[in-house]
């Protein structure tokens, strides 16, 4: 195992805050790479070169020497059974010999959970380069493909879903004095903490949102899987609306599922809930976002023509809220805390102001798109 020097300061960094006493760290070469005494920082110690080389359990040095060793004690520090370098306290023997074993000990557990989080790491890393591959490389080979997916338990021939979780803060945490970085990775763990239960599922940031894959043939079974872990994580400062994909029954059926479920979580979010939308719900939103921004744009302002800034962003919220309550003005009321007629009222000023009626589905449909696409060019 090669150790980091920085690893190492944060070892005798933290040794000295329990024994006030300075702490140095030598590496298999016994060149200090770590001290509490910056001055001896990167010389070279006699003593842990003979622990090394002569098999030594342990080195007290009871006087200064010429060649620059202290009075202290030396220990070696083993991992799998190889010394792989020595730690040193300064101080008269007699004083800091009881204190050997307990950093020697010390050390050796902090750098076992050092090297178990860096192996973690690697293989988070490695997992996170798999599923670029396998998502987005231009060039695929499915043989290639299969043996890598094997190295994390994976298998690629069998169904998947995919889910896309679009994060944000809760509202009542939007102001709080806490760190958005570091809450989306506890969300991320937290995540899969809740799916570990699942029998094959993976977990991956994407920017600054979260995929999930489902190995299951059923839409309605990853639904369920999301909305419990939802629930689960119904305290967190973090919420996430989502979107749901068909069943991946191919190994390359993944990506047309990612760009599926990812355009069922921009519907959930122009709707501003906190749903998860099933691709097969969202057929006016997949239209809506391959259209080329452009058109949108010239459809927006031919639309929306006569009507002033104000009145615009007014009848875009009216024309989403109506698709989303699926043409309920009761509902559409309920939601905006205002009494039925007001909503027939805003219906019909805006079809006075732009000659289209939402009530009539060819109407609906343009006024629809528009919204969409005022919506995305404030985005």
């Amino acid at each position: 195992m090669s150790i980091f020097s920085f690893n190492a300061q944060s070892i005798v960094d933290e040794m000295k805050e329990s024994l006030h006493r300075d702490i140095n760290f030598m590496d298999e070469e016994g060149m200090i790479i770590a001290s509490t005494d910056p001055a001896r920082l990167g010389t070279h110690h006699p003593g842990a070169s003979r622990i090394l080389h002569e098999g030594l359990e342990e080195l007290v040095i009871e006087e200064s020497t010429e060649d620059g060793m202290r009075p202290g004690i030396n220990l070696p520090i083993h991992m799998e059974g190889k010394a792989i370098g020595v730690i040193g306290i300064t101080g008269k023997p007699s004083e800091v010999y009881a204190f050997g074993e307990v950093i020697q000990k010390m050390t050796e557990i902090m750098l076992q959970s050092i090297q178990a989080k860096e192996e973690q790491r690697m293989v988070e890393d490695a997992r996170l380069q798999f599923m670029e591959y396998w998502l987005f490389s231009k060039s695929i080979d499915i043989e290639e493909l299969q043996h890598r997916a094997a190295f994390f338990g994976l298998k690629t021939t069998v169904p998947w879903v995919v889910v896309f979780l679009d994060i944000h803060p809760r509202e009542e945490a939007a102001t709080a004095s806490n760190n958005p970085e570091l809450n989306y990775s506890r969300f991320l763990r937290c995540i899969r903490g809740v799916l570990k239960e699942e029998q094959c599922s993976v977990c991956f940031p994407y920017g600054s949102n979260v995929v999930v894959l489902l190995q299951t043939d059923s839409v309605r079974a990853a639904t369920d899987t999301i909305r419990a872990v939802k629930y689960q994580l119904s305290g967190f400062p973090i919420s996430f609306s989502g979107g749901i994909s068909s069943v991946a029954k191919q190994p390359l059926d993944i990506r047309r599922c990612f760009q599926e479920a990812r355009t069922a979580a921009l519907a959930a979010r122009e709707n501003r809930s906190e749903r998860l939308i099933r691709y097969d719900e969202t057929s006016l939103e997949f239209i809506a976002h391959c259209i080329d921004l452009s058109i949108g744009r010239n459809l927006v302002n031919i639309t929306f023509f006569n009507c002033r800034k104000e009145e615009i962003a007014e009848f875009a919220e009216i024309i989403l809220l109506y698709f989303q309550k699926g043409g309920s003005l009761d509902k559409m009321a309920e939601q905006l805390y205002v009494h039925r007629n007001t909503i027939q009222y805003r219906i019909e000023k805006l079809r006075k102001r732009t000659g289209y009626d939402l009530r009539l589905p060819r109407d609906a449909c343009v006024l629809y798109f528009a919204a969409v696409f005022y919506k995305r060019t404030l985005s």
